[in-house]
């Protein structure tokens, strides 16, 4: 199995600092992401990574695997450009932590495709309110099928507020969701916008029980959707931004479903309810938010005063050390650290310094001082990346991104089209994106892929073609231009499409394989179990190879009997 170039970024969302916590300064390479979970949920805690594919390779089937302490549960992950929710799978690692697995086979149609990227994005909860003020870690794997894994570096965080509470509380009892709702709303709003806006939390309850149960009426869920939507209309200062839009929509996609795909039906209006419950989530947990961060801002829990009266201001009325940070007492269990920059006391859950640079002996540094010398560090780098784009004459989004953020939403668009099987809008979305980038090669290819999935093989051609134009050592587009000419039938033009796809990378099992069979067809055998062999040695597991080299034995020893015979 070869290792491989791919790049993995990582960063934590903390709802109570609503910034990103950092290493180093990723969200250069980050773009777009706030945007992102501030539409999606900015009152949660996130995990995101960015992974990162210099290579011609596609990886149709890859995974992730996270690990982190039972303290945190990580429930949902989100695929940047793919509208559904993945279900983590849950697995005990030890008696201390856990492992979390979101598993993406290649019959879902979300590849990691030839210099491309995905973002992941893991919703994180603490399970216990004792868990609270501490700091924790999530490391992890990137597994892709055909390359070894990669290990996701960890990463340290502090968990200091409590916001995933809502959902169990809602769906546990949507009454008692409302009396939390209207305590914490009621600085905002006037008293009857607050009523109207808790009805509808046993409205969404019910609808939700409603797609649950066995049987669904087209009639009757367009009319829970349109007496909920009548409801909010009511309150456009509550609803306007998030909520009725997602309403509309879920109305006029009802209007064009056709009635008797229950399981479509069942997921989407599922999906529908999840979101419209994370709405009323940002609404009233993000009041409660702002309102912490008003009376004592979260983002600074570091102490403001000089060394000294740190000391004095840390000691407890009995003279016990209390920690500046969480507050807690200081004793033989929770030893005091000193910050080798000021002096300052703090536990040893609080300290906060760079584990994976510091040098061996080096004192740790408070949170204060590792911000400070966080900040020097990403002014210094800041400079250097001006430098850099000043010789080079390339602008940050030029380096971050090769087209336009629209183009973008076309071509992931029309991913989501081709894992339905919805192949004539994929290639409506590819063609879009072409409009604004026509020399963007990862839609090339795969519009390409779309026609031949339509068995429009010369229409798929022509696309792989450009891609070739664009650059003529891309691996994937001379792999499916193989592929397409066998199937065309033109097996010694697919032989000449593999054997350039091998000039660029000699270790592709993919070319070797289907090389070999390519060979089968025109009846050389010898020659076809060459090429298998090269590919089984490779990738020993290449079923594509074995196969090819079972037809190539089986056919020489008929045709060797065959001559003795004669």
């Amino acid at each position: 199995m070869s290792s491989h170039p791919i790049t993995i970024t990582r960063t934590i969302y903390d709802p109570a600092l609503k910034n990103f916590v950092f290493d180093s300064p990723e969200e250069k390479v980050m773009p777009n992401v706030r945007k992102w979970i501030e539409k999606e949920n900015p009152v949660i805690y996130w995990y995101i990574l960015r992974v990162d594919n210099p290579s011609e390779l596609l990886f149709d089937q890859w995974a992730v695997e996270l690990y982190t302490h039972q303290a945190l549960s990580i429930t949902d992950a989100y695929i940047d450009g793919i509208d559904r929710r993945f279900e983590m799978r849950k697995r005990e690692r030890d008696p201390w932590s856990d492992k979390y697995v979101l598993s993406i086979p290649r019959q879902l149609g979300i590849p990691i495709v030839g210099k491309g990227i995905r973002r992941i994005f893991f919703k994180v909860d603490i399970n216990c309110r004792e868990g609270l003020m501490h700091e924790y870690g999530i490391s992890g794997k990137f597994i892709a099928e055909g390359i070894e894994a990669i290990d996701i570096r960890e990463k340290m965080f502090r968990y200091s507020c409590k916001v995933g509470e809502f959902r169990q509380i809602f769906d546990n009892n949507p009454d008692e969701t409302s009396i939390y709702a209207e305590k914490r709303l009621s600085a905002r709003y006037s008293s009857n916008s607050i009523q109207v806006f808790t009805n509808s939390f046993r409205m969404i309850h019910e609808l939700y029980k409603y797609c649950h149960s066995g049987d669904i009426v087209k009639d009757d869920l367009f009319y829970k959707l349109n007496s909920l939507y009548s409801n909010f209309e009511k309150i456009p200062e509550i609803a306007d931004k998030r909520i009725n839009p997602l309403l509309n929509d879920g109305i006029k996609v009802l209007t064009i479903l056709e009635e008797g795909n229950m399981s479509e039906f069942k997921s989407r209006y599922l999906r529908l309810c999840d979101s419209l419950v994370e709405q009323l989530h940002i609404e009233v947990v993000g009041t409660d938010l702002k309102a912490n961060e008003a009376s004592s801002p979260a983002q600074d829990l570091s102490p403001k005063r000089n060394t000294e009266s740190m000391k004095e201001d840390s000691k407890s009325d009995n003279g016990q050390l209390r920690c500046p940070v969480c507050k807690n007492l200081i004793d033989s269990s929770n030893r005091s650290l000193l910050c080798g920059k000021c002096g300052a006391h703090f536990c040893q859950i609080c300290e906060s310094w760079s584990r994976e640079e510091r040098e061996r002996g080096e004192r740790p540094l408070c949170k204060k001082c590792f911000s400070a010398e966080q900040e020097k560090l990403r002014e210094q780098m800041g400079e250097e990346e001006d430098k850099e784009k000043e010789n080079s004459g390339t602008s940050e989004a030029e380096e971050i991104e090769n087209f336009t953020e629209e183009a973008i939403q076309h071509f992931e668009k029309g991913l989501a089209f081709y894992k339905l099987g919805r192949y004539e809008e994929a290639i409506i979305a590819y063609e879009k994106a072409l409009e604004i980038d026509h020399k963007h090669i990862d839609s090339w290819n795969n519009k390409g892929i779309a026609l031949y999935c339509l068995g429009r093989y010369e229409e798929a051609l022509q696309a792989y073609d450009q891609s070739l134009k664009i650059d003529s050592k891309s691996i994937c587009a001379w792999n499916n231009k193989g592929i397409t000419l066998y199937d065309l039938g033109r097996y010694e033009e697919a032989i000449i499409a593999y054997d350039h796809s091998l000039e660029i990378d000699s270790k592709s099992t993919y070319a070797w394989s289907n090389k070999g069979n390519a060979l089968n067809k025109l009846g050389r055998y010898e020659e076809a179990i060459k090429a298998c062999d090269t590919a089984i040695s490779i990738d020993s597991k290449c079923d594509n190879a074995w196969n090819g080299k079972g037809i190539a034995l089986k056919k020489l020893g008929a045709l060797r009997h065959f001559i003795w015979v004669v």
